[in-house]
């Protein structure tokens, strides 16, 4: 008995999550992180691991769900060039990317010492 409510339940919630998936467009965006400047330490040093920004995008609209507040984020092409810059302010809750970009870019998010980077392609 209660192994059919566990495959009833799991094919319920895999249902759920298809049917969710196709109508929210945001896709999450997974940050790496790495130091800006490895020479500068940390002191005190961190008792827990540094936490990365949360941050969807649909199209050319970047959606900040937390850790961004006064942050830098920035896109770089290819050459390491950045095209795009904005600082993001306490209460942003989504960044509108310029229309004449296209292409893949490296989205950066500057806090503190910390560099939180992902590869976007905008089209």
């Amino acid at each position: 008995m209660k192994r059919t409510i566990s495959i009833i339940c799991l094919a319920a919630s895999s249902l759920f999550m298809t049917v969710a998936s196709e109508f929210n467009p945001i896709s999450p965006i997974f940050l790496q992180v790495r130091l800006i400047d490895p020479t500068i330490g940390q002191f005190p040093v961190p008792k827990s691991p540094v936490v990365p920004p949360s941050i969807g995008i649909d199209g050319y609209t970047l959606y900040i769900y937390g850790g961004c507040a006064g942050a830098t984020l920035q896109l770089a092409d290819q050459d390491d060039a950045v095209v795009y810059s904005v600082e993001v302010a306490d209460s942003t809750e989504e960044i509108t990317l310029p229309e004449t970009l296209s292409g893949e870019y490296e989205l950066r998010v500057l806090r503190s010492n910390y560099c939180f980077y992902a590869t976007i392609e905008l089209q």
